[in-house]
């Protein structure tokens, strides 16, 4: 019966969640299951879709279902800016599950701001407070104070993965909220950063190396510094000359220093000097556990390869990647099993918001329904995320 009810939902609503999800009539209409001109009906008032029909648009446009009975479009969504790289034609367009990562965040952000005013937290002063008419070096000097992370630190690092998952802790250590997805081609976004005097917050592309991960998240930790929020692509060239490249450039540089300390990898390199080049790079890689790549970038400035050499580098090391990331894609199809449920979610969201949720969770301050759509995930799995988090509580 649900089928022939009809639903009286707001034409200007339905275009907003379209819109927004980042979808043409044509794309929109093929998921719902209904004819373009259907949904156009839908759109200028013309046609009331059905009840089942308007559950399937919320599936899709990803909205609950009474936002489309309000009066008129809610405002909830700002497109961040565009720093990525890309084509002319192609800047600002984000495709929808871009969109709804960057809309998740966004609320996630949201909810933590407003509890940390609650609870009565200081601002954070390191949010905006440098510009990018600072030096380098005195930016990338610093973050290294406020991350705590030393030389002899990264010395005592076993690989690169301890060594992700250690600046991923100095960031959260500081204040700083660190997510991570998958559900993003690598060649739309290597990450976001959304500054937030109270929760600042850093996306990370989960379909990235370990080692290009490391580096979007500092490259992202600086967006933070210079309050600039954003979503950042691939390479951009130092001689770029727009606005947006200049933030971008300065963030490499930044982070590229803040991993490999020009002055470090100058005293490093005087033990490689009967060595080629690439192994000199492979050896330099191991020391400082960053990606071939970033090693190869800071050569140029030591004029030991030029920009033609280096994007020879460039490009193979990506094709590297990909080929190593099907080789174990193919490898874990193959074996059964995998991590369980409640920790691929605890990676994703972050164990400091995840503490955060269940914190509030725990006191009462939240209901189990706003747990489900904070943390994305069932309500059953609470209690093993909280065995994890806090072991000495079971």
């Amino acid at each position: 019966m649900t089928r022939s009810i009809k639903a009286p939902c707001t034409p200007s609503v339905l275009v907003w969640a379209r819109k927004t999800a980042g979808f043409d009539h044509a794309a929109a209409a093929k998921k719902i299951g209904i004819e373009v001109e259907t949904l156009r009906a839908w759109e200028s008032s013309d046609q009331q879709p059905t009840l089942a029909k308007l559950r399937k648009a919320c599936e899709v446009y990803r909205r609950p279902l009474a936002v489309f009975f309000l009066p008129e479009p809610p405002r909830d969504f700002s497109t961040l800016r565009d720093f990525r790289q890309l084509p002319q034609t192609q800047k600002g367009q984000f495709s929808s599950k871009l969109r709804f990562l960057i809309r998740q965040t966004q609320y996630r952000q949201k909810w933590l701001s407003e509890y940390a005013r609650q609870q009565e937290a200081k601002p954070l002063g390191f949010v905006g407070s440098v510009s990018l008419d600072d030096s380098v070096d005195a930016v990338a000097r610093k973050a290294s104070r406020q991350l705590r992370v030393s030389m002899a630190d990264r010395e005592s690092w076993t690989g690169m993965a301890q060594a992700y998952r250690a600046w991923i802790a100095a960031c959260e250590r500081i204040g700083v909220f660190v997510f991570l997805s998958g559900g993003v081609p690598i060649e739309e976004m290597r990450g976001f950063a959304m500054p937030d005097r109270f929760a600042p917050a850093i996306m990370v592309n989960a379909k990235d190396s370990e080692g290009g991960r490391i580096f979007s998240l500092l490259h992202e930790y600086v967006h933070l510094l210079l309050g600039a929020e954003g979503v950042s692509g691939l390479h951009v060239s130092p001689r770029s000359r727009s606005a947006d490249a200049r933030v971008e450039v300065f963030c490499n540089a930044v982070a590229a220093e803040l991993l490999v300390p020009a002055r470090e990898l100058t005293e490093r390199l005087k033990a490689t000097e009967s060595f080629d080049v690439d192994t000199r790079i492979r050896k330099m890689a191991k020391v400082f556990l960053v990606s071939r790549e970033v090693i190869a970038r800071r050569f140029i400035g030591l004029r030991l390869l030029n920009n033609a050499e280096y994007n020879a580098r460039r490009d193979q090391y990506r094709r590297d990647f990909v080929d190593r990331a099907k080789h174990q894609r193919e490898a874990m199809k193959k074996r059964e099993g995998g991590p369980p449920y409640h920790l691929i979610k605890l990676r994703d969201n972050g164990r400091t918001f995840t503490g955060f949720v269940l914190g509030a969770y725990d006191e009462g301050n939240i209901t189990g329904s706003d747990v489900t759509e904070l943390l994305d995930m069932k309500l059953n799995h609470v209690g093993r995320l909280e065995a994890e988090l806090f072991p000495s509580r079971v």
